[in-house]
């Protein structure tokens, strides 16, 4: 399964998000489950680094 965990400050702004585990719907490196995860929260990562000043930490 994959789980997602974001983490909001005191005034309700996102400050981190974790993705993990795996969707177990094809094997590893063929699971267009996986990737269709991977595509949303690299794209969601985009938009925040385009849309806004602030600086952003990412580790893949």
């Amino acid at each position: 399964m994959i789980s997602v965990d974001v983490t909001l400050n005191d005034a309700g702004q996102v400050t981190d998000v974790v993705m993990d585990g795996h969707a177990d719907h094809g094997d590893y490196g063929h699971d267009i489950v996986c990737a269709g995860a991977s595509a949303v929260l690299f794209g969601s990562v985009n938009a925040i680094m385009g849309l806004t000043s602030e600086k952003t930490r990412y580790q893949l």
